[in-house]
């Protein structure tokens, strides 16, 4: 969310503020959306990590 805002004011320097406020309110209300976005990948990315993880160390236990 940090980031969103960061990028927000970054542009507010260039565009009019009325806009980034605007995108800002855009982004709060549609953020379980796009979180569950990111996060979806990101959980599967995870899951086969913590596998291979697992793998290796019975490799190293054999």
């Amino acid at each position: 969310m940090s980031l969103l805002i960061g990028v927000a004011v970054a542009d507010s320097q260039l565009a009019q503020p009325i806009i980034v406020v605007i995108f800002i309110v855009i982004a709060l209300q549609n953020w379980k959306r796009i979180s569950s976005f990111i996060n979806t990948p990101l959980s599967s990315y995870k899951k086969s990590f913590t596998v291979w993880l697992n793998k290796q160390k019975r490799k190293e236990l054999k």
